[in-house]
């Protein structure tokens, strides 16, 4: 229907034919860096050489998933809150490589204590 699209998160490719940014961010363990793993190509896969080259020596979470809607409603790892006292983790960010389409990306492997939200 006419109903808009409020929100489109994945880690492993665009969800929109022309979107060609940011899908998501790691966090280095070793520094807390952060690195923003964007599309090879408008609407194509993760460009996950990015987060292989940034997160070599060390772990990496996933620390926000982008929204590629035009909302802009960004997934954060989720602090405290309501009926949670602890705040969340981000999912470890190299637990779960796969192959799709040809291509090497990462999918989001949630496991206890991992969560995100937005909170706006």
């Amino acid at each position: 229907g006419n109903t808009p699209c409020v929100a489109a998160h994945s880690t492993v490719r665009a969800l929109y034919g022309d979107y060609d940014g940011r899908l998501y961010q790691v966090l280095r363990a070793s520094d807390k860096g952060t690195k923003d793993v964007p599309t090879l190509s408008a609407g194509g896969f993760a460009n996950s050489a990015v987060q292989d080259d940034f997160c070599t020596g060390t772990s990496c979470t996933i620390n926000r998933i982008y929204d590629q809607s035009p909302q802009g409603n960004h997934l954060d790892t989720a602090p405290a809150g309501g009926a949670h006292h602890q705040d969340d983790s981000g999912v470890d960010a190299n637990a779960e490589k796969i192959v799709v389409g040809g291509h090497e990306v990462y999918a989001a492997r949630f496991v206890p204590g991992n969560g995100y939200r937005n909170d706006k």
